[in-house]
């Protein structure tokens, strides 16, 4: 009972000396909420695609407009805003009021059945990944409008029938009428989520491995500094010796790391709604994660030689290491080669079970051998950081 209080004493101390530190509360608490926002808001991705529609004056009855309109609203994920006039419609795309914007002129059916194609303007700006999304769709949609348009002019201007009547034939023919046509097989793959998870489900995971890592490094030169100082040498005089002090040190850096996990997941739930999964393997994989860290800030503290260059060092580090392993851009876009790699970096591990959890609605089966491995690395490195730990304490360094 001593030999607990006593570490759980040496736990606090380690913890006190962290909160004191205006600028590790800094990098622990306000730079990975602040990064989660930024990121979140300017990459994360809308929840829905907003398609700016103007359907020019003199087009009612217009089947092109019609046609288009109502596949548009039909689209998943796809918010139709309509605009009055192209101009108001350009001004509403440079101010990224929304993403993309068609354009129907009132001729459009004069041109089909002239000519036997229409002209339909689309207006994007730049390349960010919401106006890339928007113009694939949007170019999907206008393809799915323009097949049996396209069609039934063709056969209204070869065979001279009227050209609803070919309409009509040609919707007949793409709708495909019971027992002709294509078939389709639909495979289910396994449960997935049906809500929409949000832009800040991207990047909230992506942030909590990554400076739950770093946090753990950066630490460490209150290690560095209490061994190079003499203080812990000197701690070795007290009747608790020198167990219960490494026990006391594994136990203040994995509190640190799962408070700072726990602090990421209830902010990025409660003020940003990210949906972080199944409660158990979501709880585990943070526990397991944090233990990753322990062991690595451990390391770090017991090779460290000065804390000067170690808290300059280790953010770059753990940012390597974070790109390395899928916290700056998905593990999915890696060659090959760089997949071998990854997947030495215990991130990698972290970031695909945070993946499953969120984005496939999975559970704790799914995730056990992704969890599997991280346990493994951080018992490895609170073992290797123990011993190194020990050993520099005996020999007086």
């Amino acid at each position: 009972m001593n030999r607990l209080r006593a570490a759980t004493a040496f736990t606090f101390v380690i913890l006190r000396q962290m909160v004191q530190d205006r600028t590790a509360l800094f990098f622990t608490v306000a730079l990975p909420i602040a990064i989660i926002v930024i990121i979140g808001t300017s990459f994360g991705g809308q929840s829905r695609i907003r398609v700016g529609l103007v359907i020019e004056d003199g087009t009612a009855g217009n089947t092109i407009a019609a046609r288009l309109e109502h596949r548009l609203a039909e689209a998943d994920g796809v918010e139709v805003v309509r605009y009055s006039t192209a101009d108001e419609l350009r001004r509403g795309v440079r101010r990224f009021a929304v993403e993309a914007g068609v354009v129907v002129p009132a001729d459009a059916d004069a041109q089909l059945a002239a000519t036997g194609s229409a002209g339909i303007g689309l207006l994007t700006l730049g390349a960010s990944e919401d106006t890339v999304a928007a113009r694939r769709t949007l170019h999907g949609v206008i393809d799915d409008v323009a097949a049996p348009l396209g069609a039934a002019a063709f056969a209204a201007g070869r065979a001279g029938v009227p050209f609803d009547q070919a309409l009509a034939q040609a919707d007949d023919l793409a709708t495909g009428p019971a027992g002709t046509g294509v078939s389709v097989t639909t495979t289910d793959v396994g449960d997935g989520i049906d809500r929409d998870v949000g832009r800040f489900a991207f990047t909230a995971p992506q942030n909590l491995v990554l400076f739950t890592f770093i946090t753990a490094l950066t630490s460490a030169t209150v290690l560095v500094r209490a061994r190079r100082t003499g203080i812990l040498r000197r701690a070795l005089a007290s009747p608790t010796g020198l167990g219960v002090q490494l026990a006391g040190m594994a136990a203040g850096w994995f509190t640190l790391c799962l408070l700072q996990s726990v602090l990421i997941v209830v902010v990025g739930a409660v003020a940003f709604g990210v949906p972080w999964g199944n409660p158990l393997a979501a709880s585990l994989l943070v526990v397991t994660f944090a233990l990753v860290g322990c062991g690595a800030g451990l390391l770090v503290g017991a090779i460290g030689a000065n804390e000067d260059r170690v808290g300059a060092i280790t953010p770059i580090v753990g940012m390597v290491l974070g790109a390395l392993g899928g916290c700056m851009v998905p593990a999915e876009i890696f060659p090959p080669s760089m997949l071998v790699v990854a997947r030495m970096v215990p991130h990698y591990w972290a970031m695909r079970a945070w993946q499953s959890l969120i984005f496939d609605g999975a559970g704790l089966g799914t995730i056990a051998g992704d969890l599997a491995v991280l346990a493994a690395i951080g018992a490895a490195l609170v073992v290797v950081a123990t011993l190194l730990m020990r050993r520099s304490l005996l020999a007086g360094r």
